[in-house]
């Protein structure tokens, strides 16, 4: 190069570096003008993060923004100023990179887009909510608490539990024996509430209750009047054993009955001031899941464990109360009542959620008028599903597991409670514990 055309050049370039000063203040992706020839135009910038002169800028929110055009040709353009970094792209996409500026026509390249920041991580989806509610059930508002993995028992009387009414139950059925609430939650919990009724005139304390809540039941053995005849002697309306049996479970006094019952005695409102009581006492075991949001019990949840007059004082509160199950041993029966309208109307609570097991020898041959007051004809009243299924006391299965039958016979057994103690699978079975909780 001659000296003459160096001094020109350096003339040139001095020229560009003033007017590339000049051009600082320019919006984002505006042309920085060259020094000889008419300024090539801007390329058009993707939105929101223009680009420089020969350089598409990072598209919006994470998606790259249109390349820009060329400029037009002119001599010694200058290199283009570096696209702008893309805004974050959308919650847990990453921002695209931007696109690279395009090259001028005898001019220098252009600088690539910055990368666009990657976009934040996606917020977690919430924990599943447990299976649908069957059609029918009352769903629960809230979710059962997790399991603490401890062994919970706690005893109290109905008077503890219900102390404003403490005094008006001095001379009612068993106001001060210890009730019992127990749940082992180092099992799998069932969620369902098992309120057990004794047999006739005992106090808490049935050995099938403390079996089952060893096995992810919360159970509830109450104290409650459990001693009261269905109906009056010469008694025949076949309203009375039905209205008799549900004033001792919620105390609404329905007539005509064998049993004025106060609402504070009644099995509904101890099992309801229990829960409460445990909700301060037993926080861990969240008794207070089965209740609704206004205090009133789920029955829906809850399931009734009823021995001898337990369990047919269970089958009849499961005609009007829909629940999630109901199991009765040595039981049920009409107790002499055979045309009583409880056997008779629709049930609440589906029948292939209620269980009968009694023993051979304690089932009465049948009558002169082809009626037996116990368990296999009232079984067959009530609907419960399948033939009576005979069985050994070590509960050998049949195939299928008992034949699918909901009535089940033990051979050379009495009246007893069957499911106390480390019982025979036919327990397991009615209570859809392994190997039957497929």
């Amino acid at each position: 190069m001659s000296k003459s055309t160096s001094r020109a050049f350096g003339s040139m370039v001095a020229l560009a570096l003033v007017f590339g000063s000049a051009c600082d203040n320019q919006p984002a992706g505006s042309s920085h003008p060259s020094t000889v020839g008419t300024p090539g135009a801007a390329g058009g910038g993707g939105t929101a993060g223009a680009g420089g002169a020969t350089s598409g800028g990072a598209g919006a929110t994470g998606t790259a923004g249109v390349s820009g055009a060329a400029g037009s040709v002119g001599t010694a353009g200058a290199v283009g100023t570096a696209g702008a970094v893309g805004t974050a792209g959308a919650t847990g996409t990453a921002g695209a990179t931007g696109t690279a500026g395009a090259t001028g026509m005898a001019g220098a390249t252009g600088t690539a887009g910055a990368t666009g920041t990657a976009g934040a991580t996606g917020t977690a989806g919430a924990t599943g909510t447990a299976g649908a509610t069957a059609a029918g059930d009352t769903a629960p508002w809230r979710e059962m608490m997790p399991a603490d993995g401890m062994r919970h028992r706690v005893q109290f009387s109905a008077q503890a539990a219900d102390p404003d009414n403490a005094a008006a139950m001095d001379g009612a059925s068993h106001p001060g024996s210890n009730q019992i609430a127990a749940v082992d939650s180092t099992k799998p919990l069932k969620k369902k509430l098992c309120v057990v009724l004794p047999g006739i005139g005992n106090g808490p304390g049935q050995g099938i209750g403390d079996w089952a809540s060893g096995q992810g039941y919360h159970v509830f053995q109450v104290a409650y009047a459990n001693s009261v005849d269905v109906a009056p002697n010469g008694d025949t309306n076949p309203d009375t054993p039905g209205n008799t049996r549900m004033n001792q479970f919620d105390g609404k006094g329905r007539t005509p009955s064998n049993a004025n019952t106060k609402r504070f005695d009644s099995i509904e409102e101890r099992v309801i001031k229990g829960i409460q009581y445990l909700t301060t006492h037993d926080p861990g075991g969240d008794w207070g899941w089965f209740l609704n949001q206004d205090g009133t019990m789920r029955w829906s949840d809850g399931c009734f464990i009823g021995y001898s007059y337990g369990a047919t004082h269970l089958a009849v509160i499961a005609r009007y109360v829909r629940i999630a199950l109901g199991v009765s041993v040595s039981g049920p029966q009409s107790e002499g009542h055979p045309d009583a309208t409880w056997l008779k109307i629709p049930s609440a609570t589906p029948v292939t959620r209620m269980f009968g097991m009694w023993g051979t020898q304690d089932e009465p041959a049948m009558g002169s008028n082809g009626y037996a007051s116990h368990y296999t004809v009232t079984t067959g009243l009530l609907g419960y599903p399948g033939d009576v299924v005979h069985t050994t006391v070590g509960g050998t299965p049949g195939t299928p597991p008992y034949m699918g039958s909901h009535r089940i016979s033990v051979d050379g057994q009495g009246h007893t409670e069957f499911c106390a103690g480390m019982p025979p699978l036919y327990c397991n079975y009615m209570f859809a514990l392994p190997p039957y909780d497929k």
